[in-house]
């Protein structure tokens, strides 16, 4: 094998005593109330272990006394991502970065124990050996399981190692055999053939694309229904001559691929998910999804890692790449904020800056002492004038920069097509972009500038800590408008602004308005101000309704005189 692991060196950090009954005294004299230091001692010791000789005996003994206090760090380490924004920045970023360290330093004690036996025929028994190779991929699967709920990119050796051990897992007739594991939500054992399972379903589920919080529910379904997916060696292609095949000498996840793609059929493995697909096709049938062990995902999400699974979808629009700025603004409020701010639509960013620029030179031509005030007190005496207030021009205090609305923000425009655009976030601070929210991009379309409204449908980090991120196109035009009036029924709030999105005869879509909150609901008619105009809509239909925002379809109606108000005092019964 030719696993990922570092060198030995004679000037490895020796403090810390790798005879395991000291180790374990050591262990228990971790300052574990103060867990920032307690991680910081435990990760040096790890790291020290890992670049020394040590008997695979030893270190295996070693590693399996570390894994409390490994479990106990990651979980301290993990509680700084509740709620995180993304891209991480600053401490967050770092904090990542030494999670995945750790967990990739556990990942490598287990795979120096696997290696010691593989290639310089190490005495240890196959119950050992089975639990080394076991616990490797585990930590190997925490590494991919932070990088999926982060949006992050996963080292480049992960996968390859993987491959690997499950390779090595199958020569010694160990894939199947069970191992102990305290540290799964769900199971309390696995083999090494489950672990290589949930890793392919996480990969194969596409993470980049789901919300933020499905991946730990999807890590935690996986746990069980990892046994309905099958690892073959045959290949057995679907109707459209494709597969789902995963590769034992590449450095890459699964993949679904074409026959014909394939070069060579040597260390091919194929993923079988017809089971998995029928099974939760019925759970989503069922009325009680109680009985299913997908009762862990809302139907909502279910559907998603179907269609991901079952439609492989094909990009229908070339996209042309572009390296410019664009005004994007995140998230309904912003997105109602940024057009009702959006006073100049023939200018650009730039032109309007200089315009508030002039602006507030003139409005402070005039400072808090007024230019007849300065006159007077110059008539009464030129001295004064002269060597006290000094006869030049005055200088008028400094005005703050001009600034484009909070609500704008500056996004890297990568590509553009038809479809969508490919945007990178790159400046210091974290941006409001989450998977399923809707954004608006301020595009010149002729002689104006356009509000286009979109969803973002995946996001990741790239190497150098930016965000990269897919927005699919909903609409080329956004209209804000106001509620005014729910006529037809009694009502406690109403929604305030909202967002109006015309049809697009192309792609079969009736016209809808978007919503912050989940006061509406279909039948409602709603009186809408609509540019100083009064109209009336009837909501015929539900569309998208993610956390974020609920999509209602429309249609324009005509209100009777009598259904406005039917006794003039129409407004007033809700009042009183």
């Amino acid at each position: 094998m030719n696993l990922d692991l570092p060198i030995f060196t004679d000037q490895a950090d020796t403090t810390v005593s790798p005879q395991p009954r000291r180790f374990k005294r050591w262990l228990s004299e971790l300052p574990m109330v103060n867990m920032g230091e307690a991680t910081r001692l435990f990760f040096q010791t790890i790291q020290a272990f890992n670049r020394q000789s040590i008997p695979a005996r030893i270190r295996l003994e070693l590693m399996e006394q570390m894994r409390p206090v490994a479990h106990q760090a990651v979980e301290y380490l993990n509680k700084h991502f509740i709620s995180c924004a993304f891209p991480l920045t600053g401490k967050n970023r770092q904090i990542e970065q030494l999670e995945q360290t750790l967990l990739q330093e556990m990942s490598i004690g287990y795979k120096l124990v696997v290696n010691e036996v593989d290639a310089h025929n190490s005495k240890l028994d196959k119950k050992s050996l089975l639990i080394a190779t076991h616990r490797s991929m585990r930590y190997l699967e925490k590494s991919l399981q932070l990088s999926a709920r982060l949006y992050t990119n996963p080292a480049a050796t992960i996968w390859r190692d993987l491959h690997q051990l499950y390779e090595y897992a199958e020569q010694q007739k160990m894939t199947d055999l069970l191992v102990k594991d305290e540290e799964y939500l769900v199971i309390k054992e696995s083999s090494i053939a489950d672990v290589y399972k949930q890793n392919c379903l996480l990969a194969l589920s596409d993470p980049n694309h789901l919300k933020n919080g499905a991946v730990a529910k999807l890590v935690r379904v996986f746990e069980t229904a990892s046994e309905y997916c099958e690892i073959t060696k045959t290949l057995n292609p679907d109707n459209s001559g494709s597969l789902y095949i995963t590769s034992l000498k590449s450095s890459e996840p699964p993949a679904y691929v074409t026959l014909a793609e394939l070069t060579t059929f040597n260390n091919l493995r194929g993923i079988s998910l017809s089971k998995l697909i029928s099974h939760a096709e019925s759970s989503l049938k069922s009325a009680d999804q109680q009985l299913s062990f997908f009762n862990d995902l809302d139907a909502d999400l279910l559907r998603e890692i179907l269609t991901t699974w079952t439609t492989h979808k094909k990009r229908y629009f070339n996209r042309a790449p572009a390296n410019t700025r664009i005004i994007v603004a995140t998230g309904i409020r912003n997105i109602v904020h940024a057009i009702s701010k959006d006073n100049y639509p023939d200018l650009s960013p730039e032109n309007l800056l200089k315009k508030q620029a002039i602006r507030s030179a003139g409005n402070s031509a005039t400072s808090s002492i007024g230019n007849t005030t300065w006159n007077k007190l110059m008539t009464h005496s030129s001295l004064y004038s002269r060597e006290v207030l000094d006869t030049s021009t005055p200088k008028p205090p400094p005005q703050p920069a001009p600034q484009l609305p909070e609500s704008w923000q500056y996004w890297k425009l990568l590509n553009s097509s038809s479809g969508g655009y490919g945007l990178l976030w790159d400046n210091p601070s974290s941006s409001r972009a989450q998977v399923g929210e809707i954004v608006a991009l301020r595009e010149k379309e002729n002689h104006q500038y356009q509000w286009r409204l979109g969803q973002i449908r995946w996001m990741k980090h790239t190497s150098q800590g930016a965000l990269a991120l897919g927005v699919q196109l909903i609409s080329p035009r956004a209209i804000v408008a106001a509620v005014e009036d729910i006529p037809t029924r009694s009502y406690s709030t109403l929604p305030g602004q909202i967002i109006m999105l015309p049809g697009m005869k192309t792609r079969q879509q009736a016209p809808s308005i978007l919503v912050p909150e989940k006061n509406l609901q279909v039948g409602d008619e709603l009186a809408l101000s609509l540019f100083g105009k009064q109209v009336y809509v009837k909501l015929t239909g539900i569309g998208e309704q993610p956390s974020f925002f609920t999509q209602f379809f429309y249609q324009s109606i005509e209100l009777s005189e009598n259904r406005k108000d039917k006794d003039n005092f129409g407004k007033l019964w809700d009042k009183l």
